[in-house]
């Protein structure tokens, strides 16, 4: 049964006198009593201390007089303590008192001045993590940020197209909205109450041996100095930007990585990717057959291996593609790479391909395709010039 309201009340008959009026359902004599008291204050201290009793048998409250009065207060003017949560977390959300409020287009501006200089702050990172929140800014930029919703953000993430895209949308306002909060321009972080879209499994796409062959076929013919770029994606476990810069200043392989001696090529931590941990990420890669025979005409003392810039490598090599009739895998080549090696030496490989191509085992996995066959690997790994 719920309890009933005390609410005390000014008696008419004696002005000056609070009157609290106790149904006898709940009196302790089993009557309706009504006890009178000088003030407000000892009315209300009554009305709460007698529910309490009544409800904690006896106990004594552990709330002192005052805060008894604020909770009797908040029942008389709401109605129901059940909803003190929710007027809590408005308040956090609205008040003046407990924010400093600012709007979207401010607390982004705020928070990349604030990155550079916490974490890892590549030039792609930046770019990137720019353009991004840019988009957010163009559509929600004017609102006060403590004013957004989950169902704002959900909103937002739900037009930005496929699921991947929306991850990473996700990812680049996660560190807005934790910035925000430590900043005082939020209480609550919506973004602790939306999950990350999920992405769907998605099978990796590799060449064909008949294709590589072909592409090295038409490099050689059209552009025989990026043959050494596509030998080094397809035989070497490369990644594109280890090789062609992807802004100027960019450090990429040299020729003198190089190691005839020791025959391995050595990628110095300032030109592999970076991982998410506070280790080195430089890494040995032990020649192969394959690299070998396609990398030795063209090497160098010294020097940038490609010297084309970003562009206009990328549109030779489509032209490259489109002349020896072969579709646009991304990232095709790496990927080949990763699974014809652990096709052509069985699952147990994905130890040592990990290291030779900077990836952990668990990413190694991924990228091998168990449909693959062990002769489709050696066939790779096989590709001569006639």
């Amino acid at each position: 049964m719920r309890f009933p309201r005390l609410k005390p009340i000014q008696a008419k008959s004696r002005p000056g006198t609070w009157v609290v009026s106790v149904p006898a359902s709940i009196s302790k004599s089993g009557k309706k009593e009504s006890p009178t008291f000088r003030s407000k204050n000892a009315a209300l201290e009554f009305a709460v201390r007698f529910k309490d009793e009544r409800i904690n048998g006896n106990k004594q409250s552990s709330f002192s007089v005052k805060e008894q009065e604020a909770l009797m207060h908040f029942q008389q003017q709401v109605g129901d303590l059940d909803l003190m949560p929710e007027v809590v977390r408005h308040w956090l959300t609205t008040s003046g008192a407990a924010i400093k409020p600012v709007t979207v287009t401010e607390a982004i501006a705020g928070f990349l001045d604030w990155r550079p200089g916490h974490g890892q702050w590549s030039r792609s990172t930046a770019e990137d993590t720019i353009n991004r929140l840019g988009i957010f800014k163009q559509s929600l930029g004017e609102l006060l940020i403590h004013e957004l919703t989950p169902a704002d953000l959900e909103k937002f993430l739900s037009v930005r197209g496929a699921a991947g895209t929306r991850v990473k949308f996700f990812n680049k306002l996660r560190p807005v909205f934790r910035y925000a909060k430590r900043n005082r321009h939020i209480a609550i972080n919506p973004m602790e109450e939306i999950t990350a879209p999920e992405l769907d499994y998605q099978e990796i796409e590799v060449y064909t041996a008949d294709e590589l062959a072909r592409m090295l076929r038409v490099a050689e013919e059209l552009r025989p100095e990026l043959v050494p770029f596509l030998a080094l994606m397809a035989f070497g476990f490369m990644r594109t930007e280890e090789i062609i810069p992807r802004f100027d200043g960019d450090v990429v392989l040299d020729w003198k990585a190089f190691d005839w001696t020791d025959r391995q090529i050595f990628v110095p931590h300032a030109v592999a990717k970076k991982a998410k941990n506070h280790g080195g990420n430089d890494r040995p890669i032990p020649f192969n057959d394959a690299l070998l025979h396609w990398l030795e005409p063209y090497v160098k003392p010294s020097g940038q291996i490609v010297t084309m810039k970003k562009l206009a490598a990328f549109r030779a090599l489509k032209k490259i593609r489109l002349k020896a009739e072969v579709r646009d895998v991304a990232n095709g080549l790496r990927h080949s790479c990763i699974s014809m090696w652990m096709a052509a030496n069985g699952a147990e490989s994905i130890g040592t391909v990990s290291r030779w191509s900077g990836n952990s085992p668990a990413i190694c996995k991924r990228h091998y395709l168990a449909t693959l066959k062990t002769s489709q690997g050696q066939a790779w790994f096989g590709i001569r010039r006639a």
